[in-house]
C-alpha cells in the first residue's frame, strides 16, 4: 500500500507529488490495523490532499476504505492544511492608523505611525494589524502635478467603507506613505497585516464595482442597494454587499488583494466578519419572477440567475448547504490557493464573533485555510466577576460564574475545530471596554491567562500603554427586516410623528439635517443585546430606552 499527497497549486487535479510506502501494524483489536507513512516537511504553505491506494496484481490501483467514528466505511484519505511555519510564535497588535483619543491629539498617518514601529518591537510584538489602512471616502482632493493633498472634504468618513479595496488611504500618505511604512516595517522585522472587506463604500465607490453591486426592495416597493453586514461599521448604510452569485465578484476580491499585496509586499490579510463569507442572500422569487403587464417577465433569465434582488438572509448559499460540515468554504479555498501560490508564507486571519447558529463557524473557517480570531475570551472572564459583557460593549450586572466558566468557554472553542488548527484570542475589540475597566486589579491575571493559553494572542490599541477608556470607533451591527405596510393613503413624515405620538410614552423624535422634517426614530438595526431587550435599540452608539407604559388602575370608590 502507499500514500500518495497531491499539492493544491496545479491546475490539474490529478497531479500526484509524492509517492511514499506505508507500513501496515497490527492494531489494538482484532481485524484492526494501522498504516503508518513518513515524510519530509512542507516546503510551502497550502492544502494537500492525501490518499491511501492499494495495487492489485494487475498493477491496478485501488483506493483503500476504512470505517469512521460512526463505522461507516469510508475512503482512507484526508488533506494537511499547511499554516506559515512561525505562526505559533506570533504577538499581534491591532491598530488603528488614524485613531485620535481627543480632537487636540496630532494627526495620525503613515509616516507617523512609521515612527513608532520600533516602540512596538521592542515590546515583544511581532505582527501588526493595521485597521483602517485601505482607499475610503475621504473627498480627497489630490493635485497630481505636485503629488500632494491639498484638501480633504470628508475626513470623519469610516474606515470599513472602502472605495477602492487595492490602494491605500491618500489622507493617510497614500501610496507613498504607505511604502515608506512597510520598508520600516521590515526593518524592525514586523509583519503588517491590513483589511479585506466583501464589501464596499455605498457612495462613491471605484466604477470596477457598480456592476457588481446587490439590491433590495424597500418596504415601498422600491430598488435600492443592500447596505451592511453583520459586522463591524459606523453607520450601516456606509457599505453595500457586492453579488457574490456572480464569478466577477470573487474575482474582484481576490484580484484587489494579489495586486496590494505585490506592490507593497504585505504579509497577510484580517477578513472582516470573515464567519460569514461570501454573503450570498436569498433570492427574491416574487419580485424575480413577477410580470410585467404584456405578460412578459420583468427580469431576463441571467438576471434571474444572477440574484440581482435579494431578501436580506445570510443564511443561504454554502451557509444553508447540508454539505456545510463536511466541505471547505469555497471562497477561502479559492483566495487561499491563489495568494499561497504568489506568496508562500501568507498569513489569513479571519474575525469569528460566533452567536447562536454560529457555533462552528470557527470549525470551517480553520478547514478552509484561516486562522479563525476569536472574542469569547473577555465575555469569559468578565462573567467570573458579575459582569456580562455583550457585543455592543453594554456591560450589565450578573451573577458571578465560577471558573468552569473558563473550562466551558476552552471546550466550545475546540468542540468543532480540526486536528492541530490554531486560534486567535483577543484581548479586546473596538466596541468594548479596555481590560483595564473590566477586570479592574484582576487585570494581570487576565493578561497572564491570555498569553499562557495555547492560543496566538492579539491584544488591542492602547491597552499595552494601560488605558482604560476610549472614544468609540465603531459599532457591530445585525440586520432586522421590518414587515412590509399595507397599502394606505401616504402621509408626511410630520403627521405621521404626531399620531403616532403616545403621552404616556417617551418619544423622542429629531430633525433630519437633509431634509429639514421631523421624523420618528426607525431603524432597521440592532445589536446583541436588542435581541434579548427589545426596548433597546442602539443607533450608532446612542442608546434609546423607551419607558414601559404604565397601566392606570382604577381607583374603588
Amino acid at each position: 500500500r502507499q500514500m500518495c499527497i497531491r499539492d493544491s497549486f496545479t491546475t490539474c487535479p490529478l497531479t500526484v507529488m509524492t509517492w511514499h510506502l506505508v507500513k501496515v501494524q497490527p492494531g489494538n483489536n482484532k481485524d484492526e490495523y494501522v498504516l503508518k507513512a513518513k515524510f519530509n516537511k512542507f516546503w510551502r504553505c497550502g492544502f494537500y490532499d492525501w490518499r491511501i491506494v492499494s495495487m492489485n496484481e494487475e498493477g491496478k490501483i485501488e483506493m483503500l476504505k476504512t470505517c469512521d467514528q460512526s463505522h461507516e466505511r469510508v475512503f482512507a484519505q484526508g488533506r494537511f492544511i499547511v499554516q506559515p511555519r512561525d505562526i505559533a510564535e506570533q504577538q499581534i497588535h491591532e491598530i488603528m492608523v488614524d485613531y485620535k483619543d481627543t480632537d487636540s491629539d496630532p494627526d495620525k498617518n503613515f509616516l507617523t505611525l512609521s515612527k513608532e514601529l520600533g516602540q512596538y518591537s521592542a515590546q515583544g510584538i511581532t505582527s501588526l494589524y493595521l485597521f483602517g489602512v485601505l482607499e475610503r471616502d475621504n473627498g480627497v482632493v489630490y493635485d497630481e502635478v505636485l503629488g500632494e493633498v491639498q484638501e480633504i472634504q470628508r475626513p470623519g468618513a469610516s474606515p470599513l467603507a472602502i472605495t477602492d479595496r487595492s490602494f491605500p488611504s491618500r489622507m493617510l500618505g497614500g501610496d507613498r506613505g504607505f511604502a515608506a511604512l512597510m520598508g520600516e516595517a521590515k526593518k524592525a522585522k514586523l509583519k503588517i497585516l491590513v483589511d479585506c472587506l466583501s464589501r464596499v463604500s455605498s457612495s462613491r465607490l471605484h466604477r470596477k464595482y457598480k456592476n457588481s453591486l446587490l439590491h433590495v426592495l424597500d418596504g415601498e416597493g422600491k430598488l435600492i442597494l443592500c447596505y451592511g453586514t453583520d459586522g463591524r461599521a459606523i453607520k450601516y448604510e456606509d457599505t453595500a454587499l457586492l453579488n457574490y452569485r456572480k464569478l466577477k465578484s470573487w474575482n474582484l476580491l481576490i484580484n484587489d488583494v494579489a495586486a496590494f499585496t505585490r506592490r507593497y509586499d504585505i504579509d497577510g490579510l484580517h477578513l472582516d466578519n470573515g464567519q460569514a463569507w461570501p454573503q450570498i442572500m436569498e433570492l427574491d422569487e416574487y419580485e424575480m419572477y413577477r410580470h410585467e403587464a404584456d405578460g412578459k417577465l420583468a427580469y431576463s433569465e441571467k438576471e434571474i440567475l444572477n440574484g440581482e434582488v435579494v431578501i436580506k438572509n445570510e443564511n443561504h448559499g454554502y451557509w444553508n448547504s447540508t454539505k456545510l460540515d463536511t466541505y471547505a468554504n469555497p471562497i477561502f479555498i479559492k483566495l487561499c490557493r491563489r495568494l499561497w501560490a504568489e506568496f508562500p508564507e501568507f498569513y489569513f486571519v479571519g474575525e469569528c464573533w460566533g452567536g447562536t447558529s454560529f457555533e462552528s463557524r470557527q470549525g470551517i473557517l480553520a478547514r478552509s485555510g484561516v486562522i479563525p480570531r476569536l472574542f469569547k475570551l473577555p465575555i469569559a472572564i468578565a462573567s467570573l466577576f458579575g459582569k456580562h459583557l455583550q457585543k455592543d460593549g453594554a456591560v450589565n450586572p450578573c451573577h458571578p460564574q465560577n471558573v468552569n466558566a473558563l473550562r466551558t468557554w476552552y471546550e466550545q472553542n475546540r468542540r468543532f475545530l480540526p486536528e492541530g488548527a490554531y486560534l486567535i484570542q483577543s484581548s479586546s475589540s473596538h466596541s468594548w471596554p479596555y481590560p483595564a475597566h473590566l477586570y479592574e486589579r484582576a487585570t494581570w491575571s487576565a493578561v497572564d491567562l491570555l498569553f499562557f493559553m495555547p492560543d496566538i494572542p492579539m491584544t488591542f490599541m492602547d491597552e499595552i500603554k494601560g488605558s482604560v477608556f476610549r472614544r468609540s470607533t465603531t459599532n457591530v451591527y445585525q440586520a432586522r427586516p421590518l414587515p412590509k405596510p399595507k397599502l394606505q393613503r401616504a402621509k408626511s413624515q410630520l403627521q405621521i410623528a404626531m399620531d403616532e405620538q403616545d403621552p404616556d410614552e417617551e418619544q423622542e423624535i429629531h430633525v433630519d439635517e437633509h431634509k429639514k422634517l421631523a421624523r420618528v426614530k426607525s431603524c432597521l438595526l440592532y445589536t446583541s443585546d436588542a435581541a434579548d431587550d427589545s426596548l433597546r435599540v442602539d443607533l450608532g452608539g446612542r442608546r434609546i430606552i423607551k419607558k414601559k407604559k404604565k397601566k392606570k388602575r382604577k381607583k374603588k370608590k
